[in-house]
């Protein structure tokens, strides 16, 4: 989950050229990271309003930040997280395993390599906002460091590459921004263009207009419907049928497989468009989750790791009961579900949340494979070009493999990390099998499975973030997309209308 939200509006020839480029930085998403605080501490007075947050994700922690912000620290803020580190769905392999208590490799416990959310984009305005403000430095993945690797991406259909991109030079990368152009009939431009019009409105709207917004009302008034209602399939060949086929299958095609891990036929259009948004991407030296680490610090509020909550239930005088752990429980005025509501297993008494519609997962399955930098993948299927720095796939239901990425080069050992992304788990032999000839010193690093990505059925139908007085649901938002930066835009959202009348510093974002 790792798609952007382009602010300007600039229609420069080679800016739409560049368009081409983006998928060098699409692999990422979704959108979970990991923290040690000390969970004596408080937040705010003890006679001020307190409000549970179930979820230490993007969301929940911008939530609490900008609560406060809103507020002066109005706030007595407790966040459950049944994890044992804070980010949800952004998280790096150090910090993911530091979490579970039972990993004793050095390598691992210190590894930056990113596990969920990988990167955002210029145009992600509190990713970029945090980053600013706690002064984090980005990352650098250690591929400029060495002249060995090719910097080129491929589309694979599962005999040849469609596309192959080579941006090692300028000339090689203009030549091939032509040859693109001239192939798929000026569908590059079209789709450069609708999408600034779909983005404009986002943002106009999201950001600005309509904030706080409510999922309600907001993708209606922000002339969006049409492209949350229709799969991208038949809207981007029947509604918007200027694209070619072509150019959908080899080039949209890959980019919802890898954002979203989702066909043109099985993601609704905005979707479609949103994967297609990357540019100018970035992540954080050591993790994106400190950017939501340090929301929660600024917050001050209380942070429960490794506390899963079992039940909430309303009371008579209509605060709320949070029951967690080994039967503790805890009286709240408002609750904040910041977390997919059916992956939680939570019981509810006094709210019917059976009227929510309903976000489904998918299960993705992320390999994390480290070979010498001289040893990279070589089977001979896929031509006598090798395999490119960035593999994307076409719909094809007989590869086995959504993306390859080479996504860190470390020098002092010597050696490359891929990421590879399949709907199964798999092993050396599968890796044998689909990517290399030999696997002298070829190794699984790691390997984790989780649900990152919802299933972004067509739909015009959202709902409120308050589901019942004093009850909120940030998870709605993800029916309509799914990045760290709309989680976290979400949290904001709600922070804004409990703050309403009552701020002290005005409700906007960033």
């Amino acid at each position: 989950m790792m798609s952007s939200f382009p602010r300007g509006t600039s229609t420069s020839i080679w800016k739409m050229v560049l368009l081409t480029h983006l998928f060098v930085t699409i692999v990422a998403c979704s959108q979970q990271v990991i923290a040690s605080y000390d969970n004596s501490t408080t937040s705010g007075d003890d006679d001020g309003k307190r409000i549970a947050v179930i979820g230490a994700g993007a969301g929940g922690s911008a939530f609490s930040y900008y609560l406060q912000r809103y507020t002066s620290h109005a706030f007595n803020i407790t966040v459950f997280e049944s994890n044992g580190y804070i980010g949800g769905r952004s998280t790096t392999i150090g910090n993911y395993v530091s979490s579970l208590g039972n990993v004793t490799d050095e390598y691992l416990l210190n590894c930056d390599i990113e596990l969920g959310g990988s990167v955002f984009v210029e145009a992600n305005a509190i990713m970029v906002n945090g980053a600013e403000m706690f002064d984090l430095s980005t990352a650098d993945n250690g591929l400029s460091d060495t002249d060995k690797l090719t910097q080129t991406v491929g589309m694979w259909t599962g005999s040849k590459f469609n596309v192959w991109l080579d941006a090692s030079s300028t000339i090689t990368s203009l030549l091939g921004d032509l040859k693109l152009i001239i192939k798929y009939n000026f569908s590059i431009f079209r789709l450069f263009l609708d999408l600034q019009s779909y983005v404009n409105n986002f943002v106009g709207y999201f950001y600005h207009e309509a904030f706080p917004y409510d999922m309600q009302t907001v993708v209606a008034d922000a002339g969006l419907s049409d492209t949350t209602g229709s799969y991208a399939s038949k809207f981007l060949k029947t509604i918007k049928h200027w694209y070619a086929d072509n150019f959908l299958y080899d080039i949209v095609g890959p980019a919802t497989r890898v954002n979203y891990l989702s066909d043109l036929d099985d993601i609704h259009a905005f979707g479609a468009y949103i994967s297609m948004a990357a540019s100018n991407a970035n992540a954080i030296k050591g993790g994106n989750f400190q950017i939501f680490e340090r929301f929660l610090e600024e917050s001050e509020a209380q942070i429960l790791l490794n506390t899963k909550v079992t039940k909430i239930s309303q009371n008579g005088d209509g605060k709320w009961t949070v029951s967690y752990g080994d039967g503790d429980s805890a009286k709240f005025d408002q609750v904040v579900i910041a977390a997919p509501l059916q992956l939680t297993g939570i019981v509810f008494e006094g709210a019917d949340m059976s009227k929510l519609q309903n976000v489904e997962y998918r299960i993705v399955h992320a390999t994390y494979i480290q070979t010498p930098i001289d040893h990279l993948m070589d089977k001979p299927q896929f031509g006598s070009k090798g395999v490119p720095q960035t593999m994307f796939t076409t719909a094809n239901d007989s590869i086995p493999f959504k993306s390859t990425n080479i996504v860190h080069y470390d020098n002092s050992t010597n050696k490359v990390t891929y990421k590879v992304v399949t709907d199964e788990a798999i092993d050396k032999d599968f890796v044998a099998e689909q990517f290399f000839s030999n696997m002298t010193d070829v190794e699984i690093l790691f390997a984790h499975e989780w649900r990152a990505y919802p299933i972004l059925k067509p739909t015009t139908i959202f709902d409120k973030f308050e589901v019942h007085e004093g009850l909120w649901y940030l998870n709605s938002m993800e029916r309509f997309i799914s990045t760290m930066e709309t989680a976290a835009l979400a949290g904001a959202a709600v922070a804004g209308h409990i703050a309403q009348g009552i701020n002290t510093e005005p409700i906007v974002v960033p």
